[in-house]
Formats: C-alpha cells, sequence, structure tokens
C-alpha cells in the first residue's frame, strides 16, 4: 500500500509542513522547535534510507552520522510531549493483522526507543565500513580507526 506512494512525495509534503509550520504564529517557538526538529529527522531518515543499498553513495556514512545528531536533537524536546496510551489498541493492532493472531503490544520506554534508535544509527555507520569491500584484504584493513588487526607471519 506504501508503495503507491513516491518518495519525492513524501519529502515535499514534509517540506510544505515545515513552511506551514514556520508560518504558525500560535505555537510557542520551543515547541515550534521540536516540531521542526522531528520533520527535519523523518525527511533525513528518508533520504538515508533511500541511498542506504546504492554502491555508488559516497555521503552514506555522514547522512548516518547526520541522523545521529538529529535524534539527540529530539530526544531533548521529548519532555515537551505527553504519553498518549490509548493512541494504539488491541482493537486497532486487530485490523492490522491480517494473517496471523496479534501479539501483546509491547510498550517501549521513551528511554529504551531513543537508545534503539541511536543503536541504529551508528551500527549503520559501522556496516557502511564493511560495505566498502573489494577483497578479503579491504576487510583485513580496517577502514573504522578504532580497529587495527596485526597479521603475524612465522619466521
Amino acid at each position: 500500500m506504501l508503495d503507491n506512494f513516491e518518495f519525492a512525495s513524501i519529502l515535499q509534503e514534509i517540506e510544505d509542513t515545515l513552511e506551514l509550520l514556520e508560518a504558525e504564529s500560535h505555537i510557542s517557538d520551543q515547541l515550534k522547535k521540536a516540531l521542526h526538529t522531528r520533520l527535519e529527522h523523518r525527511a533525513a531518515f528518508l533520504r538515508t534510507v533511500e541511498v542506504a543499498d546504492s554502491r555508488s553513495a559516497t555521503n552514506i556514512k555522514d547522512m548516518w552520522a547526520c541522523l545521529l545528531d538529529i535524534s539527540a536533537e529530539v530526544k531533548v524536546t521529548a519532555c515537551l510531549g505527553k504519553a498518549v496510551p490509548d493512541c494504539f489498541s488491541v482493537k486497532i493492532q486487530r485490523k492490522l493483522a491480517s494473517t496471523v493472531p496479534p501479539r501483546p503490544v509491547i510498550e517501549v520506554s521513551q528511554d529504551a526507543a531513543f537508545n534503539h534508535l541511536e543503536q541504529i544509527c551508528r551500527d549503520a555507520t559501522v556496516a557502511v565500513d564493511v560495505l566498502k569491500y573489494h577483497d578479503s584484504q579491504s576487510l583485513l584493513v580496517s577502514n573504522a580507526p578504532q580497529h587495527q588487526v596485526r597479521v603475524l607471519t612465522s619466521s
């Protein structure tokens, strides 16, 4: 169903929403900044995922790092929101589950959700280095500065 939406049209909707948000005068600056950051995060995430499987993308590691930075900004403003536990119910879950019986709704704490998102971004930056695989030697010579490989030879 979501395949019917063009990537560019989704990004355009986010950009249009950012413009509407900037023009809004009835929202406090603090809340406006928080909403702007979340929309910016969604756009950055979509752009990053869109090019993630491309072998020709040269800045994908920077894109994941930028996404991690924006995630930190979202986390700082999380206190401005309020929990809405009734927004997702077992009834809705049953409608979404088409072939399997619904599982219990798992509640994830906000801290755990942010930690998971940050871990995804960190893991993706490491995965980018692994994808720079040309031959077995390129795996031995790590692109990550914190890893060093010593090759022992018998004399």
